[in-house]
């Protein structure tokens, strides 16, 4: 990318190259990165792939970046960090702080965004040479995402100057707005509770287990109205609900459960009430004339 030349092991990085490796061994590769274009002085996540000769289930990717010194100020992207996360909480307003450069031999600076996945960059904001702050601290623009998709997105700082361009490390990280949606159907499925059945649901995506409580879940018996105090379970994306009072007595009648206060991982909570109903089946053992004997 932008006349960056490559090499690996000596050999231009045009075509796939291949090494034999022992079992168990390995073999360190030189890779070298020259300039290619007289106003580029950042080549910044260039991106190596491995993989095996046979049915290529051995893969492993890794980026380097190369910066090369420059007549234009260097530029440093401070907020957000790897591993930044953008939820319901911050209302699309994205933080960006960005310094290190000189004002002086500044131009322009863009944030760049792109998809994970992706490898076209997309400009996010300009600021002019004219509109930075001249402190140590550096400039801080908070970025209006609201026109972003959810998804993984990496950012970095790119710098112009009369001689070219210098970009920063990039920070990758998640744009999560979204709250949990019900997966499937709940347990019981059937909508028959029998004795020893689970009463469960699932969602989307992984939960705040520590914030599910027994306050959160209520199982209603509907034909007295008369709640039933409960324990709650979560792991991951699933909550599981047990009844303290042996509701399979309740033959014939029917169960509502609802949940409420249901957040992500990230804080993204329901403002909706999920809820399900069930019927009690009969799990009593029959007697009489007709009843099956095995034996």
């Amino acid at each position: 990318p932008n006349g960056a030349v490559v090499t690996i092991g000596g050999s231009q990085a045009a075509a796939p190259i291949s090494y034999s490796i022992d079992y168990l061994g390995e073999v360190n590769v030189l890779v070298k990165v020259k300039r290619g274009a007289s106003n580029i002085f950042s080549y910044e996540g260039l991106q190596f792939r491995l993989t095996d000769a046979c049915d290529g289930s051995i893969e492993k990717t890794a980026r380097i970046s190369a910066f090369f010194t420059a007549t234009c100020s260097p530029i440093k992207l401070v907020l957000p960090e790897g591993g930044w996360v953008n939820s319901q909480a911050e209302n699309n307003i994205l933080p960006v702080q960005f310094n290190g450069y000189t004002i002086a031999n500044t131009t322009s600076v863009t944030l760049e965004y792109q998809r994970t996945g992706a490898s076209n960059w997309v400009t996010g904001f300009t600021r002019t040479a004219t509109e930075l702050n001249n402190s140590v601290n550096g400039t801080l623009v908070n970025w209006n995402i609201a026109a972003l998709n959810d998804g993984g997105y990496n950012l970095r700082i790119s710098l112009n100057c009369a001689s070219g361009v210098v970009n920063s490390e990039r920070a990758s990280g998640i744009i999560d707005r979204s709250s949990p949606i019900l997966l499937g159907k709940p347990e019981p499925t059937d909508d028959e509770f029998l004795r020893g059945d689970a009463i469960s649901v699932q969602y989307n995506e992984a939960l705040d287990c520590g914030g599910v409580t027994p306050s959160d879940v209520q199982v209603r018996r509907m034909s007295n109205n008369q709640l039933i105090e409960v324990n709650v379970g979560c792991f991951q994306n699933k909550i599981a609900i047990v009844p303290l009072t042996d509701i399979s007595l309740f033959v014939g009648d029917s169960i509502r459960v609802s949940l409420n206060n249901i957040s992500d991982l990230y804080g993204n909570g329901k403002t909706t009430t999920d809820s399900w109903r069930f019927i009690v089946g009969n799990t009593i053992p029959a007697t009489g004339p007709r009843a099956l004997i095995v034996g």
